[in-house]
């Protein structure tokens, strides 16, 4: 299989989408450009709910701003669970580069999304309830409908199940009570879905091949 077809392959199958080409960094640099990867290429689903209400729905201008600035807040209070996934892909790529998974530090990572995952739920929450009171009914139904039309995108980057979540049609009688243990369910397979598939595929790597799938991991490129 061509590099490029297979590392692809690898990405969206580990959950790892790749947004636009980031050139190679390193430290704190390499960090938040895995953040953005993390956050941009495919967010937590409240926000994926949020952005599609914004980009989908026929807002009136003062409407669709309103919507933008509970984005603006949603994005900055899950800047912890992006940062915990960023930190998770960078073990990824260390563990890439040294041809081999520190298996006794990969939990340590995943607890860490789910701790992020657990404190950032209430805010994701209430900015969901902030976006339904801003709709009328109609409009929180057509959103349900346009979540479950562009699901099973955001499922392939999160290697998500194959249903929305019971809260997506929540959203319509503002009830988000599994939103926040289904967020911490999320995250975990993500990381463990993740690790999974790196750890399958990292033992049929050449080198050259390792070190593009290491820049993939932290800048979201595919070479």
């Amino acid at each position: 299989m061509h590099l490029r077809t297979m590392l692809m392959s690898l990405l969206l199958g580990a959950g790892c989408l790749a947004p636009a080409t980031l050139r190679e960094q390193s430290g704190t640099a390499a960090l938040e450009a895995a953040r953005l990867q993390a956050s941009e290429a495919a967010p937590a689903l409240p926000i994926y709910v949020l952005r599609l209400a914004h980009d989908e729905l026929s807002l009136s201008v003062a409407d669709r701003a309103a919507v933008a600035m509970i984005i603006d807040d949603a994005e900055f209070h899950a800047r912890t669970l992006d940062r915990s996934r960023a930190a998770f892909l960078e073990v990824l790529a260390r563990g890439v580069d040294a041809g081999s998974m520190n298996e006794n530090v990969l939990p340590i990572y995943t607890d860490q999304i789910s701790w992020a995952s657990g404190m950032v739920g209430p805010y994701l929450a209430y900015a969901l309830g902030q976006l339904h009171d801003l709709l009328p009914p109609e409009q929180r139904v057509q959103l349900v409908a346009i979540t479950k039309q562009h699901y099973p995108l955001w499922a392939r980057a999160w290697a998500a199940s194959s249903e929305p979540p019971r809260w997506v049609d929540g959203f319509a009688r503002r009830d988000f009570t599994d939103l926040v243990p289904d967020l911490i369910g999320a995250g975990q397979r993500w990381a463990e879905r993740s690790a999974a598939h790196v750890r399958t595929v990292l033992p049929t790597l050449e080198p050259a091949q390792r070190a593009a799938l290491a820049r993939s991991l932290r800048f979201g490129t595919v070479e």
